[in-house]
C-alpha cells in the first residue's frame, strides 16, 4: 500500500504544471489562432491558389503546343505504322491572348484583395466576440455583486424586524429580491457560456471548449475625423479596389471581343515517320511547316453584338464602382456616428454611477436609522446596479463601435 501511495505521489509530481491550469488567451493570441485555424480563411486561401494556377495557364497561351501521335494498321496484306510530332505556335491572335493574360492577372489581384478583406472581417468578428465575452463576464460580476447587496439588505431587514422596528413585508420584499437576483445571476452565467461558444466557432475550436480569456473592459481613446475617413476609404479599401478591378476586367472584355475582327497568324509544323513492316516499301519521313493567317470579314453581326454586350457590362461595372464607393462611405458614416454616440454615453453613464452610489449610501443610512422604507432602499440598490450594468454595456458598445469603424475603414491587418 505504501509503495502504491509513493508511486501515485511520484506520478503527480511528474505531471507538468500546465495540465492543472487552464490556458488563457488575450486578444492578440485569439486573432493569431483564428487567422491560422478559421475555416473561412482556409477556403479563401484555396481560392487564391486557384487564381494563381489560372494565371499560370493563361501565361502559357503564347507557348507552343507539342504533341506526339502514333498509329498502326494491320490488314491481310500489309502492316504499317507511323509516328508524328506536331508543333503549333500562335504568333498573333488579335490581342486576345494579351487580354486573357491581363484578365487572369486582375482576377488574381481581386482574389488577394478578397483574402485581405476576409482576414479583416475575421479580425473584426474576433474583436467583437472578445468584447462581448468580456462584457458578459463583467455583467455576471455585477449581478453577483448586486445579489450580495440584496442579501445584506435582507439581513438588516431581519435584524430590524426582530427588534420590532420594521414590518414583516420588509423581510418578504428582501427575500423576493434575492430570488430575482439569483435568477439574474444564472442568466448572466448562461450568457457567458454562449459568448464563449461563439468565440470557439470563430477559432475553429470545439463548441464546448472551456475557453478562458485575459483582459478586461478598459477605456481606449480613439480620434477620427470625417476627412480621415473618406481619404482612408479612397486609398486603401479592398472592396473599392475590387470594384475598380471589375471595371478594368470589363474594359479588357471589350478588347477581347474586338480581337475577333482582327487577323490571326499561326505557325505549325509536323514531322512524320512511316514504317512498312511486311512489304518492300522503304520507310519514309515527311516534314511540313505551315504559316497560316485568317481574317474574318463578316459574321452576320455576331461580333458587333458581343462588343456591344461588353460595353454594356463595362457601363454596369462603372455604375457598380460608384455605388460601392457611396455604400462604403455610408457604412463608415454610420459607424462613425455610432462611435461618437457610444463615446458620449460612456462619459455620461460614468457620472451616473457616482450619483447612484451616493443615493444608495444615503438610503442605506436612512433605512438603518428607521427614516426610510425598504422600498426606498431596494429602489436605490436597483438604480445602482442598473447604472453599473449600463456603464459596462456602454463601454463594450464603445469598444465594438471603434473596432467596427476601423473595419469599415479597412484599417486592420
Amino acid at each position: 500500500m505504501m509503495m502504491q501511495q509513493l508511486g501515485c505521489l511520484f506520478l503527480i509530481l511528474t505531471i507538468p504544471l500546465q495540465s492543472f491550469s487552464q490556458e488563457r488567451f488575450d486578444l492578440e493570441q485569439l486573432i493569431d489562432i483564428a487567422l491560422k485555424q478559421n475555416l473561412s480563411i482556409q477556403i479563401e486561401q484555396e481560392n487564391v491558389r486557384q487564381k494563381e494556377f489560372s494565371k499560370i495557364d493563361n501565361d502559357r497561351l503564347r507557348w507552343p503546343n507539342l504533341s506526339l501521335s502514333g498509329s498502326t494498321t494491320n490488314d491481310l496484306s500489309d502492316q504499317t505504322g507511323s509516328v508524328s510530332v506536331n508543333l503549333n505556335q500562335p504568333l498573333y491572335q488579335g490581342g486576345a491572348i494579351h487580354a486573357k493574360q491581363e484578365i487572369a492577372d486582375i482576377e488574381l489581384k481581386k482574389s488577394n484583395l478578397n483574402y485581405i478583406r476576409k482576414k479583416q472581417t475575421l479580425i473584426k468578428d474576433i474583436q467583437l466576440a472578445y468584447i462581448d465575452l468580456l462584457e458578459a463576464i463583467e455583467l455576471e460580476k455585477q449581478e453577483s455583486l448586486s445579489l450580495i447587496q440584496l442579501r445584506e439588505q435582507a439581513r438588516i431587514s431581519k435584524v430590524l424586524y426582530s427588534e420590532g422596528d420594521v414590518w414583516k413585508n420588509d423581510v418578504l420584499q428582501a427575500d423576493v429580491s434575492i430570488a430575482q437576483g439569483e435568477t439574474q445571476v444564472i442568466a448572466a452565467k448562461n450568457k457567458v457560456l454562449l459568448r464563449k461558444s461563439a468565440l470557439n466557432i470563430l477559432l475553429n475550436f470545439d463548441l464546448n471548449k472551456r475557453l478562458e480569456v485575459e483582459g478586461e473592459l478598459a477605456w481606449q481613446d480613439h480620434q477620427w475625423t470625417w476627412g480621415n475617413i473618406t481619404e482612408n476609404i479612397e486609398s486603401s479599401h479592398p472592396e473599392l479596389h475590387v470594384a475598380k478591378l471589375n471595371e478594368d476586367v470589363a474594359k479588357l472584355g471589350i478588347s477581347n471581343q474586338k480581337s475577333k475582327n482582327l487577323p490571326t497568324v499561326n505557325l505549325s509544323s509536323s514531322l512524320a515517320h512511316s514504317e512498312y513492316f511486311t512489304s518492300d516499301v522503304e520507310a519514309s519521313n515527311n516534314m511540313n511547316i505551315t504559316l497560316s493567317a485568317s481574317w474574318r470579314f463578316w459574321d452576320a453581326g455576331n461580333t458587333n453584338r458581343d462588343i456591344s454586350g461588353s460595353r454594356i457590362e463595362k457601363k454596369k461595372k462603372s455604375m457598380e464602382l460608384y455605388n460601392k464607393r457611396q455604400s462604403l462611405l455610408q457604412q463608415a458614416q454610420q459607424s462613425w456616428l455610432n462611435f461618437k454616440e457610444a463615446k458620449s454615453q460612456v462619459k455620461v453613464l460614468k457620472q451616473a454611477i457616482g450619483i447612484a452610489e451616493e443615493n444608495y449610501r444615503v438610503n442605506t443610512v436612512r433605512y438603518q436609522e428607521k427614516l426610510g422604507t425598504a422600498n426606498d432602499l431596494l429602489t436605490a440598490q436597483t438604480l445602482l446596479s442598473k447604472s453599473r450594468k449600463d456603464w459596462v454595456s456602454a463601454l463594450a458598445r464603445y469598444l465594438k463601435a471603434a473596432y467596427t469603424l476601423k473595419f469599415n475603414l479597412a484599417d486592420s491587418v
